[in-house]
């Protein structure tokens, strides 16, 4: 699992690879749009479009059409009337024809012959488009008793709806995707009321006593009439007349406009204001300047407007995801930019020429991203190598350079990467615990990426020490012969021995020969019982103590069950008690019974008390039989035997069983313990059981981790490494091939 790193240290990392450079402020490139003798004035910008009006004569303005992309320009028009207010969204262009007041919509790269989509009987203006939708405002009356109405047309359907609310008047509307809004009655006396244009239907009041509606996405604002305080309304979760203020009523604010996630409003000093929705910050003023600034225009990515101080002009901008943001001045002329993603336009006229400016904000340079890999565990000794390949750059200003630091390691280690400025160091784990390297990439601008941490956790499994089996003295002054070699660690570790007599008779001076050697001797001087106790230690832990009692007196048997067993379902289990053994040499009797066996099952065994019993499998799950061997004196500690029958006849299967019973006919001498033959079969179990329920990508895990890891070291190096519980080529070739095979045919299975 891969983390961001909160620690100081990496902080620190950061400012240090971040010497190289920083992130700057946006660029900009601007360009005029047009060059001719017209005076071109409004334009309006929509994704890669920009639209204008162009006064072509002295009372001739013409609609004009620029794509950003593929260049050029269009003129949309050519009437003996003035076209005015052209706007853009989608594939289309919509615009009011002045004299007959009608509204036309242009598909871009169509014909340039143009019917209107208006009402004739109304004189129509305002167009607004959020492509298939176009809603307008259509008056009919005289001079002092017009009457405003609005019109909705669908320019996928053709569809025309006529919203007729009140006769006082529905004006300035706005609209965003499918949703429109509106004021509507006498001037001081408006409401804000909104439609969706895809569900139809009536409109809905949202706000009495409120103007100058604007909508974006699912938000809506607007002014109130009293103080011109302004209001933001959630449309997917508000409740109609219900909407929180912005501003302070005692502060006034103006021309508020909404885009996205953010609001931005003119204040009573003459200062730009931007509101994020989606934060939780107070609203930011971004200007701090003398003059005036006034008229903003907002995009998601921006925000534009005018400055003036006195008869100076200037169109400013200032963009939101800038690490640097500051307003910056794009041209000394007075006029109102439009904007739309990271684009601003204006119209600089001296009154008889006017031409239009197109100014675009350049991609920032984001950071690049930092990837450390992957968390990792590894054991002491071990070489960990990191992986820093992951690691990107958004704006692909490569080549990368890498700084990685160990910010935390264990007490005493000495650990140290090998080259910190490397793709991929390494660094070797000397001490248990955990390891915090973190990673920070610069990117060929200079700009450092946030930093990421990796993990690295070290593991040991304290060894397993064994003592031997109990065993009987004869004559006094026999010397014993102990027996630690069984002893083991999981991990391959160097093991150190510790034996100490732990009780002897009174009187008896028995020492042993060496307390360090694995196989030390003592002379039993006494009759009567000694205890010998083992601890075996790897260079990092202990493990717990194993006791061995040797005794002139009787020494209970030891009961062997036989090894682990899996087995289809119909299959007859036979079991085998023979390697039961008892250090006095008595003859022995034996007990089995069933102890566990899966529900439903009616098995039973053949003979409880024979060297050799059997039991038939009736059904898939868990059988466990339990061995319990008597010399005539004393019970043997019991010995369980698992066996596992499952129901699925297939390879997999097969290759599985033909491992178990190939592990279960190896020599004792093949083993590393000789509780190890046992254990591999339970593993394989283990697998089978994850095979039976489906879980065929965790069977596979079990079977490399626990199973083929315990027998690679010939297929892999051709000797048995220290890891290896199987001591010869040999026997790891009798088994290796039919779980490695397994594992090969359940990939299959995996997704």
């Amino acid at each position: 699992m891969k983390r961001t790193a909160a620690v100081l240290g990496c902080a620190v990392v950061v400012l240090t690879a971040a010497v190289a450079g920083s992130a700057e402020a946006a660029d900009w490139t601007i360009t005029p749009i047009t060059n001719n003798d017209y005076n071109d004035t409004e334009p309006r910008v929509s994704d890669s479009y920009v639209v204008w009006q162009g006064f072509v004569g002295e009372n001739d303005a013409e609609v004009m059409f620029h794509d950003i992309d593929a260049g050029g320009i269009t003129q949309v028009t050519d009437n003996a009337w003035q076209d005015y207010e052209p706007r853009a969204s989608g594939s289309h262009v919509v615009w009011y024809g002045y004299q007959p007041g009608k509204i036309y919509a242009w598909l871009v790269g169509g014909p340039l012959a143009h019917t209107p989509i208006s009402d004739s009987a109304y004189d129509n203006n305002m167009p607004r488009i959020a492509s298939p939708y176009v809603v307008w405002q259509g008056r009919t009356g005289s001079s002092g008793n017009y009457e405003y109405d609005l019109f909705v047309y669908n320019l996928d359907t053709e569809e025309l709806v006529h919203l007729d609310l009140n006769s006082s008047g529905n004006l300035f509307p706005n609209i965003s995707g499918s949703t429109v809004v509106y004021q509507t009655g006498a001037a001081g006396a408006t409401d804000v009321y909104l439609y969706d244009a895809s569900e139809g239907g009536p409109p809905v009041l949202l706000a009495a006593a409120a103007k100058y509606p604007k909508v974006s996405g699912a938000h809506a604002i607007w002014q109130g009439l009293g103080g011109n305080e302004v209001f933001l309304y959630d449309i997917s979760d508000g409740t109609p007349g219900l909407a929180p203020k912005l501003t302070d009523s005692a502060a006034s604010a103006a021309a508020p406009q909404i885009a996205g996630s953010r609001v931005v409003w003119e204040s009573d000093a003459y200062e730009i204001i931007v509101y994020d929705i989606a934060s939780d910050d107070d609203p930011m003023q971004i200007t701090d300047n003398t003059g005036t600034n006034a008229y903003p225009q907002i995009s998601e990515s921006l925000v534009a407007w005018r400055w003036r101080s006195g008869a100076d002009y200037a169109v400013f901008a200032y963009v939101f995801d800038d690490p640097q943001a500051q307003p910056e001045q794009l041209a000394p002329v007075n006029a109102k930019p439009q904007v739309s993603g990271s684009s601003v336009v204006w119209g600089a006229s001296d009154g008889q020429h006017g031409q239009i400016y197109l100014a675009e904000a350049l991609p920032l340079n984001q950071p690049p991203v930092a990837d450390a890999g992957e968390d990792q565990t590894a054991h002491p000794g071990d070489e960990v190598t990191l992986d820093g390949s992951g690691s990107s750059d958004p704006d692909e200003h490569y080549s990368l350079t890498y700084a990685w630091e160990i910010m935390e390691k264990p007490d005493g280690s000495a650990a140290d990467l090998s080259d910190p400025t490397s793709v991929s160091p390494s660094f070797t784990v000397d001490e248990i615990g955990d390891y915090r390297v973190c990673l920070v990439v610069t990117d060929a601008e200079g700009l450092a990426s946030a930093p990421d941490e990796v993990l690295v956790s070290t593991f040991n499994a304290p060894p397993v020490a064994e003592a031997g089996d109990d065993q009987s003295v004869l004559l006094i002054g026999s010397t014993v012969q102990l027996d630690g070699t069984q002893s083991y660690d999981d991990d391959g570790d160097d093991i150190a021995y510790a034996w100490t007599i732990i009780t002897k008779p009174e009187d008896s001076q028995a020492v042993l020969s060496d307390a360090t050697s694995p196989t030390p001797t003592f002379v039993a001087d006494v009759h009567g019982d000694y205890v010998i106790e083992l601890t075996v230690s790897d260079p990092w832990d202990p493990s717990s103590p194993d006791q061995v009692t040797v005794s002139f007196a009787n020494v209970k048997p030891v009961a062997v069950a036989g090894g682990s067993q899996a087995v289809l379902v119909g299959e007859t289990v036979t079991l085998d008690a023979s390697g039961s053994s008892d250090a006095n040499d008595d003859p022995l009797t034996f007990r089995w019974s069933l102890t566990t066996k899966p529900e439903g099952s009616a098995a039973e065994l053949s003979d409880p008390e024979a060297i050799q019993t059997s039991f038939f499998a009736d059904a898939p799950g868990t059988y466990v039989v339990s061995l319990v061997a008597n010399d005539g004196f004393q019970d043997s500690d019991p010995d369980n035997v698992t066996i596992e029958a499952v129901t699925v006849l297939d390879a997999i299967v097969e290759e599985l069983m033909v491992a178990v019973e190939t592990i279960n006919g190896l020599d004792p001498g093949d083993f590393k313990n000789r509780n190890n033959a046992k254990t591999l079969v339970n593993k394989i179990n283990a697998a089978l059981k994850k095979i039976e329920k489906g879980d065929y990508d965790k069977a596979i895990k079990k079977l490399e981790k626990d199973v083929l890891a315990k027998m690679d070291g010939c297929a892999n190096s051709g000797a048995p490494d220290k890891n290896d519980w199987l001591r010869t080529c040999e026997a790891q070739e009798a088994v290796y091939p039919s779980v490695a095979q397994a594992i090969e045919l359940l990939g299959d299975l995996v997704p």
